[in-house]
């Protein structure tokens, strides 16, 4: 056996190429699936770092290429020093050739629904290194908190956890040749932990030193707070996989931008019972700051089903969000702390049934759960008060759905038979109104679309309800300091 890997990542999405690509003179390995091996062969990896991410580097590390034949794909001789691949499967083992040094990085950089299967893949490797750190590189309020307490129930509390938060977006795209990159607007990566304990600074710290392309933070006891608030971004995140927009057009919707105000609001109040230290009005400033910087793209957990109706269904994993550790800690929250959160719960619940039957139909047939999907995009679309040629534009994501919004277009006209939604909480109008809100025509058109499928055979179960029927918490937003239900500019 070679060289020893340093550090291990686990993922295939772009923040894990990030992560790899700003390592520098550590051996370091990537396991990934045959379709990323392959373009790693033929492009290997491309970091173009944004303006806002150069104010913190020198020019040396403003961008980063890694040719493919700059790369190892032999996995029985590791690079020292150097980017080595190893090829896996969803679920499959890791290759076993890896072995690692001790104190290794372990780096998980995958959706939280996978945090379990990714962890069961590395426990072996974790078992048998000397005082080893897994690095969690993941959305949500607290997902660390759950990895510790899983290493804890396996045995595995020798093993140390440290969380990144990321301060912005990076997202992969081609350039005029066709060729990929990685457009980074992560301005920093804070590193800690929510139930940080003695000696964890020098930890992050000691994390921190091993990456060189990207400006990286330890903020200490202001952990909790700095990623309290970027999760409170990142709750566009839920809303984005409901209507399929990009942030520009979240922020432009009076609609979609009450929606993440609301949840905002739930999860502020949530933060404020625990004294994290939220100040409600800034933490919205720095919502609309890091908005208005990234209105062309979508969020990122909106990409996660744009991805699946691009590969036609064909992925090799399921569809799954991060939507348990954005809303879905919100909602555990506040039934500990006695905060309505229905908002959250809407998301929370909604999204997850919408995830489990587009697994189940694209179980039988792939093709049919990418109809389903997009329709279910079109239809909230529609609901939330987009045009008919804006309802029709998830081309913009990728030319090859433009052919399926055409075809939906003429092929399925009752996706436009509802009503348009003019207002969110019913609070807000009299209760004789005869005017629709966007909860309950999104409710009605989410059991119809189920219905139709359950009737073709691709669904056992169409009923879908919800825990909370109406907010019972009429002045919900209104409990923060008045100003903040008129921020992010509307």
């Amino acid at each position: 056996m070679g060289n020893k890997l340093e550090v291990l990542t686990i993922g295939g999405g772009p923040v894990a190429e990030l992560m790899n690509a700003t390592l520098k003179g550590k051996t370091a390995g990537w396991s990934v699936f045959d379709d990323k091996l392959e373009q790693l062969r033929l492009h290997g990896t491309h970091l173009v770092n944004g303006p806002k991410v150069r104010q913190g580097l020198t020019p040396p590390f403003y961008e980063r290429v890694i040719l493919g034949d700059g790369m190892n794909f032999n996995p029985e001789n590791p690079l020292s020093g150097g980017f080595n691949v190893y090829p896996t499967s969803y679920g499959g083992p890791l290759s076993p050739n890896i072995e690692l040094v001790d104190d290794p990085l372990i780096i998980l950089a995958v959706k939280s629904p996978d945090n379990e299967k990714s962890l069961r893949q590395v426990a072996p490797l974790l078992a048998r290194a000397e005082d080893p750190t897994i690095l969690l590189a993941q959305n949500g309020f607290a997902p660390e908190v759950g990895i510790t307490e899983w290493l804890t129930r396996e045995g595995l509390d020798h093993v140390n956890v440290v969380r990144s938060v990321a301060m912005g977006p990076v997202t992969q795209k081609v350039d005029g040749n066709d060729k990929p990159y990685l457009d980074n607007n992560i301005f920093a990566l804070k590193l800690g932990h929510w139930d940080a304990g003695e000696g964890h600074d020098e930890l992050c710290r000691k994390v921190a030193g091993m990456f060189s392309y990207i400006p990286v933070e330890v903020p200490g006891d202001q952990f909790r707070k700095e990623g309290s608030e970027k999760a409170l971004v990142n709750l566009i995140n839920p809303i984005t996989v409901l209507f399929a927009n990009t942030i520009g057009q979240g922020l432009d919707s009076y609609l979609i931008r009450q929606f993440y105000k609301a949840t905002a609001g739930e999860g502020i109040q949530c933060l404020l019972k625990q004294d994290v230290g939220i100040d409600p009005l800034h933490a919205l400033d720095i919502a609309w700051l890091m908005y208005n910087s990234a209105r062309p793209h979508m969020a990122s957990m909106g990409n996660d089903p744009m991805g699946q109706y691009l590969s036609g269904g064909k992925l090799p994993f399921p569809l799954g969000t991060e939507v348990g550790d954005l809303s879905g800690q919100v909602v555990e929250w506040g039934k500990e702390y006695g905060v309505n959160t229905f908002w959250n719960s809407f998301l929370l619940e909604m999204i997850s049934d919408f995830t489990d039957s587009y697994n189940e139909i694209k179980n039988q047939d792939p093709s049919k759960a990418v109809d389903f999907g997009m329709r279910f995009a079109h239809r909230n679309r529609w609901l939330v008060g987009f045009t008919e040629d804006e309802t029709y534009n998830l081309s913009q994501y990728g030319s090859q759905l433009a052919r399926l919004d055409r075809l939906f277009r003429e092929q399925f006209p009752q996706d436009r038979s509802s009503p348009q939604s003019v207002y969110l909480c019913p609070h807000i109008v009299d209760e004789s109104t005869e005017l629709s809100n966007l909860p309950s025509l999104l409710v009605a058109s989410y059991r119809a679309l189920k219905e139709e499928y359950s009737e073709r055979g691709l669904l056992d179960d169409s009923n879908f309800e919800l825990s909370q029927e109406v907010c019972t918490q009429a002045d919900a937003c209104r409990n923060l300091e008045r100003r903040a239900c008129y921020d992010l500019r509307g």
